[in-house]
């Protein structure tokens, strides 16, 4: 790995965001939860996590765009930065923080390593969908003992900012103090850590 992460340079135009975010309306939105594969053995930990959440199938008519453009960048980046055995895209989460629900989601990994599972998370995309300054609070971070130059946490709030890293790294959203912050997270699979 030449990198623990990788930012865009340039944050992804207005029109894709208002895309992005009218098209996570189109599924049911849920409260998140922690643990487990999706629908398995995951519980809701409000000391954990707090957020409401849409799952988007990354397979249907409406999503092939946004699945192709994450896609891409997933194996752009991973060949350039990264080099994971990467296969595909399963899931794709819209999440919102509300500070009406002083949402937040502590330090976790999106990794199933070591959980017996034949296909791994093995990078990590967040996209920026809030300008920062519809949101005070909630800013995204990595775990500061693992990275020890972390992105700059003003780009991070840029509408449209693309993050891009391995998913058994650590890292949190802090909790939401005005307004809502909106977000789109994906993951990019592959055969089991090994």
């Amino acid at each position: 790995m030449k990198s623990l992460y990788f930012m865009l340079p340039e944050a992804l135009p207005d029109n894709i965001i208002e895309d992005i975010k009218n098209m996570a309306l189109r599924f049911p939105e849920e409260i998140g939860v922690v643990g487990g594969e999706i629908g398995k053995n995951s519980t809701q930990d409000k000391d954990v996590r707090r957020s409401q959440i849409r799952w988007m199938d990354p397979r249907t008519e409406d999503t092939l765009k946004l699945t192709n453009l994450c896609t891409n960048l997933f194996v752009d980046i991973n060949r350039e930065y990264f080099g994971l055995d990467i296969e595909r895209i399963f899931n794709i989460q819209y999440t919102e923080y509300l500070a009406a629900n002083k949402g937040f989601y502590h330090k976790h990994i999106d990794s199933f390593v070591g959980s017996g599972e034949m296909y791994d998370r093995k990078l990590s995309m967040t996209i920026q969908l809030s300008n920062s300054d519809e949101y005070e609070g909630g800013d995204f971070e990595f775990d500061n003992d693992i990275l020890k130059d972390p992105p700059d946490k003003n780009i991070l709030r840029e509408k449209g900012r693309v993050l891009i890293f391995p998913s058994f790294l650590p890292h949190k959203v802090n909790h939401v103090t005005k307004g809502i912050r909106k977000s789109l997270v994906t993951w990019m699979e592959g055969p089991a850590w090994r």
